[in-house]
């Protein structure tokens, strides 16, 4: 297999401990949105418009913020634009709703360097709408994509199903009734969470990965980790559970019938979500962790490591390309019609153009 040559990325500097990242489009440009998690520090929200067609990157405006931005999502479009995040100051966790519309909000600000480029220009706070506390370490704040008015928050210990109505108030609809089968022991963690249709959503802990009814908040399969607390870990639908060789460390839903787990051993195995059956396994994706997936379009994914390393995937687990340009963990991904974005703790957004395999 062989690639037609690519453009040259576009990298853009927005500051140490980048972590949230989201694509979103208003009725003129498409646009890019980051935030930074630096503990005991002031963070920031970065807005870039992005040309994926050019594959270059316009930074349009820097909002602070004294939360950490642990993820991102957003609500509402064109004029009308706000931000839904998962934040966390000191030991309080939360999902606030802000405010990004204004007049001097998406105007761009500056031109884009050829090399690294950084904002220079003053930043402004940004504008909370509103606001729930959440128990525990929050980890991310996820969008049902069937439903613009569902969300999930997952935190180390828990998953909450939440409603965000038309007064942006933020509401909680359900939660997850037990973690037990998910939660082994105390040193547990859950680690990742998404939806795979409208009423299911997957939650990931360190050792399982659990199919759950978002409705009721109860679980069906689960799939496990290690064969040795296999009788702690039951399949509600009765299915026969495999066993996942190495601790996860991300999941990502794929087709919505499949799912695919990123492990601590730079491993990737792809689950049916139905059977738990394994579809395929690559064991050397990543030479550490690997710590963000992401979708692309035609049904292909992304997968960013802890090496600083991102590569393109087919959805039948076959390597298409690979992007060693973070010098850290690569912490989130996004993508646009033919091209991605990739978030690292080295404080840099970089653009690139989706290979096309030939």
């Amino acid at each position: 297999m062989t690639e037609s040559k690519r453009k040259q990325a576009a990298l853009w500097t927005v500051g140490r401990g980048s972590r949230g990242l989201l694509r979103c489009s208003d009725r003129r440009r498409k646009l890019v949105i980051a935030g930074t998690a630096v503990t005991n520090d002031e963070n920031a929200i970065h807005i870039l418009s992005v040309d994926n067609d050019e594959i270059s990157l316009t930074p349009l405006n820097v909002l602070t913020t004294p939360s950490e931005v642990w993820s991102l999502e957003v609500v509402g479009k064109d004029s009308n634009l706000h931000l839904v995040a998962a934040t966390r100051k000191g030991y309080r966790s939360a999902v606030e709703v802000w405010s990004l519309m204004r007049a001097d909000d998406l105007s761009p600000r500056a031109s884009q360097p050829s090399e690294w480029g950084s904002s220079e220009y003053e930043a402004a706070p940004i504008r909370n709408t509103s606001f729930l506390a959440i128990d525990g370490d929050i980890l991310k704040v996820v969008k049902n994509p069937s439903d613009s008015s569902s969300y999930m928050a997952l935190t180390k210990k828990s998953a909450v199903f939440l409603t965000v109505g038309i007064s942006l108030k933020i509401g909680v609809a359900s939660s997850l009734e037990s973690t037990k089968l998910l939660l082994m022991s105390e040193t547990d963690s859950l680690v990742d969470a998404g939806w795979i249709d409208e009423n299911t959503a997957y939650v990931a802990s360190t050792r399982c990965l659990g199919i759950c009814d978002t409705r009721t908040g109860t679980l069906g399969s689960v799939i496990e980790t290690d064969k040795a607390i296999s009788s702690y870990c039951k399949s509600g639908d009765g299915l026969q559970v495999p066993s996942h060789p190495t601790r996860i460390s991300t999941s990502l839903a794929i087709g919505g019938d499949q799912v695919v787990v990123g492990g601590e051993d730079g491993s990737l195995r792809c689950y049916e979500c139905k059977t738990s059956n394994v579809v395929w396994q690559v064991s050397n994706a990543h030479t550490q962790w690997v710590s963000t997936l992401c979708e692309t379009q035609g049904g292909g994914f992304l997968s960013g490591g802890m090496d600083g390393v991102v590569r393109c995937w087919r959805k039948d687990g076959q390597p298409v390309a690979t992007f060693p340009q973070h010098d850290d963990i690569v912490t989130n991904a996004c993508s646009f019609d033919n091209a991605f974005v990739t978030v690292s703790y080295d404080g840099r957004i970089a653009l690139n153009e989706l290979p096309v395999a030939t």
